[in-house]
């Protein structure tokens, strides 16, 4: 019986030893021991899959995923060429290509966010602010991410991190300026409508002007031919009233006499004169007695 306990309670400090001292690197990861804190003189430094010893206290493995990774930053704020402020929130697809320079920056894993949050952000700001707002929603936008993608690499590579790709998710205006962006927008629009309602008087002010030259031009042709028409209008029947009156004189006086009469005498109108006087010839006879109505 106590050699069956001894057994077991040698069992049990091997399992807890082996669960201390073995460490596991598989496919997806590799390793960085460290003797002390520092290199390990007595073995590999970078670890390839597999089984490994250490020895606790001395010697400690760090684990890295050797995969594709993503970094999510938080939103920051940027300012573009063309001097609007907005906030940023973008993400790096990573992978760490030397476990031994990173495991020299970070000293510790934990700290592997907050250094790719520090040494992400300036490399998109600079970036960022080379160019304006505008040209994310054109085709420069490949442009841009290129070089963000390009300057990160040369910040971050030396460190151990090489990056795949950044992308930008989200380019937005701050809460706290949001009034002050409405009120500049609306301002622009302001702007653009008074631009068109200047634009739309002009081409109004230029067509009634057209218009109304047209007009007095047409006005002056229509005059000038309605003149020549009445001229030969009148022309013609003068001619005529002369070729009449002129085949018979005594007529023509007495047609005469009856438009000076209709003209001068109405019902209303009281003319004293002499039977003997030449106007009234065609209404008295000689003997100044008047003429009989037929």
């Amino acid at each position: 019986m106590t050699r069956w306990l001894a057994l077991l309670l040698l069992l049990a400090t091997v399992a807890v030893a082996g669960a201390f001292c073995i460490v596991v690197v598989d496919e997806r990861e590799t390793g960085f021991r460290t003797l002390l804190g520092g290199p390990d003189p007595l073995g590999a430094v970078l670890l390839e899959p597999g089984l490994y010893l250490r020895v606790p206290g001395l010697q400690s493995i760090d684990i890295y995923d050797k995969r594709l990774q993503r970094f999510d930053a938080d939103s920051q704020e940027v300012q573009f060429s063309d001097g609007r402020l907005m906030e940023v929130d973008y993400y790096v697809a990573y992978r760490i290509e030397n476990p031994q320079l990173l495991r020299e920056q970070l000293r510790s894993q934990e700290r592997l966010q907050s250094f790719l949050d520090d040494n992400s952000f300036g490399p998109v700001r600079d970036a960022l602010g080379k160019y304006p707002l505008d040209a994310l929603l054109s085709e420069q936008r490949g442009a841009v991410i290129a070089e963000i993608t390009r300057e990160m690499n040369e910040k971050l590579q030396p460190r151990g991190v090489l990056v795949s790709d950044v992308r930008l998710r989200r380019t937005d205006y701050p809460e706290g300026n949001l009034p002050q962006t409405y009120q500049r927008m609306i301002k622009e629009r302001e702007r653009f409508a008074r631009k068109f309602r200047a634009e739309g008087e002009e081409q109004a002010l230029k067509l009634r002007s057209k218009a109304d030259l047209d007009s007095q031009l047409l006005r002056a042709e229509a005059g000038r031919q309605s003149s020549e028409l009445r001229g030969e209008g009148d022309a013609k029947a003068t001619s005529v009233y002369a070729d009449a009156y002129s085949r018979d004189p005594d007529f023509y006086a007495f047609q005469r006499s009856l438009e000076a009469y209709r003209r001068s005498l109405d019902a209303e109108t009281t003319v004293i004169l002499s039977p003997q006087m030449p106007f009234l010839r065609h209404l008295f006879d000689q003997a100044g007695k008047r003429r009989a109505t037929p």
